[in-house]
């Protein structure tokens, strides 16, 4: 397939005829979701829509507030749509909803504490190509503030144990169609909150609502069903880490995301970052099969090739090694007892 470049794709400028979904699935952060709404209004592509889905908080004040936010807005801008759900399924489905009722040709799916810089449609939409699913861009990071942070480098003198994600590969990827769609949704190249997608295939690949990292195996997924990718290599997005966020906090998934990924059969040339990613994920499951008191899936973990067995894992790779080798669930108590005497508590589960 001839690649494309992105000089070629600004010559045939799509018309403004497309229109664009946002959807900004929220939940308590009123005062973030007023920065993600103004970066989607303040948009230099006019034809969009405004999608926010409401999952209701427990705390009626927090719930109203933000209910009375939106009402006043979609009252007041013919672009925005809003709905309260009448009961809190989660993140995932908060998305899926967004998915099935968007009316716009394309999706793109921000954090109610991103921000799009004003012209990341318009950049994207010019690049969409006949049988492209997927155009993206890059993101840059911002703090609780708002400030954006220095650009990752990959460490000159990386640990064996070090994943390059997203932060390092957004900036290696190459422009145009992808020629290798499924090795650079390993790698993490692409995210939702950077990308606008054919609404259809959001509805043909669904999110998994089991993960709270769903768009990973979506890109997985999309790649290896052979849709198209188109990389714009601009920053359209301002990500946001800080304590309240789901990657501030902490992922909770990383059980499922291993058992799911595990059995992908991949070419030699992805089989490294597929490696990387899953002795990741296999760490984490590990740690957290500990403290649930699941000894049996630790043991299984250990057994795999993806486990981290020869990485510099330190005193928590030998406790847990340590604790699965212990007759019966003797090693979920002690590695629970130790998790308490370091944090001051006993560990309780995250919730998404």
């Amino acid at each position: 397939m001839r690649a494309y470049s992105l000089a070629d794709v600004k010559v045939a400028k799509m018309e403004s005829r497309v229109l664009v979904t946002v959807g900004i699935p929220t939940y308590n952060r009123l005062h973030y979701l007023k920065e993600a709404v103004a970066s989607a209004i303040a948009q230099t592509y006019s034809n969009i829509e405004i999608l926010i889905s409401q999952n209701p908080h427990a705390e009626r004040r927090i719930r109203d507030e933000i209910a009375e936010y939106c009402q006043s807005l979609a009252a007041r801008d013919p672009r925005v749509r809003y709905e309260l759900r009448s009961e809190n399924l989660g993140p995932s489905e908060n998305h899926q909803w967004v998915f099935e009722h968007a009316r716009g040709d394309y999706v793109m799916l921000i954090g109610d504490d991103d921000r799009l810089l004003p012209s990341a449609i318009e950049n994207l939409v010019s690049a969409i190509l006949p049988g492209v699913s997927v155009v993206f861009g890059r993101r840059y990071i911002i703090d609780a503030e708002g400030r954006r942070q220095a650009r990752y480098v990959v460490p000159p003198d990386p640990d064996a144990s070090f994943f390059a994600s997203w932060p390092y590969s957004q900036y290696e990827v190459p422009p145009g169609v992808l020629r290798d769609a499924e090795l650079w949704a390993w790698r993490q190249a692409m995210g939702v909150e950077a990308s606008i997608i054919k609404t259809e295939v959001f509805r043909r690949v669904r999110y998994r609502h089991d993960l709270d990292i769903p768009d990973f195996p979506f890109f997985v997924d999309l790649a290896r069903k052979g849709d198209k990718f188109f990389f714009v290599p601009e920053h359209v997005n301002e990500y946001r880490f800080h304590p309240n966020s789901t990657t501030g906090r902490g992922f909770v998934h990383y059980r499922e995301l291993f058992d799911y990924l595990e059995p992908l059969s991949v070419r030699p040339e992805i089989e490294p970052y597929k490696g990387k990613f899953l002795r990741m994920l296999a760490f984490r499951a590990a740690s957290k099969a500990l403290l649930t008191g699941d000894v049996e899936y630790v043991r299984r973990l250990l057994a795999s090739r993806y486990y981290p067995a020869d990485l510099r894992t330190g005193s928590k790779g030998f406790l847990i090694k340590a604790s699965a080798a212990l007759p019966g669930n003797l090693g979920a108590h002690a590695y629970s007892l130790l998790y308490a005497i370091r944090f001051g508590h006993r560990y309780k589960p995250a919730s998404v």
